[in-house]
């Protein structure tokens, strides 16, 4: 199951989706969705994004926006993520507690 990135390196929140994927070893495809030129107003990228906004993923059936739930995903999703990953998506989930912020600093 390809990951594939939607995104516009103009664009902050894009670039930090393709950084995470390539700093912790996540293939993914990288599509540019051009949004100098109207592009992700087109209903192509509004199937995946109604918000007309990058960045966004598509992961099998899975289609998501908005960059940090993105990254909480990511996070979760993909083996070998490192362990200050996971406090990321404890965070984003609200599943975040006292003791796993001080067993992850401790490692």
């Amino acid at each position: 199951m390809t990951l594939k990135v939607y995104g516009h390196r103009l664009s902050q929140p894009s670039r930090a989706i393709i950084i995470f994927c390539k700093v912790n070893g996540i293939d993914f495809e990288e599509v540019t969705i051009d949004f100098t030129t109207g592009k992700h107003r087109l209903p192509d990228f509004k199937e995946i994004n109604p918000m007309a906004e990058v960045p966004a993923i598509v992961h099998g059936d899975l289609k998501l926006f908005e960059s940090h739930a993105i990254l909480c995903y990511l996070a979760s999703a993909f083996p070998g993520v490192p362990d200050h990953c996971e406090l990321l998506y404890q965070q984003c989930t609200g599943t975040c507690t006292q003791s796993s912020i001080k067993s992850t600093s401790s490692n």
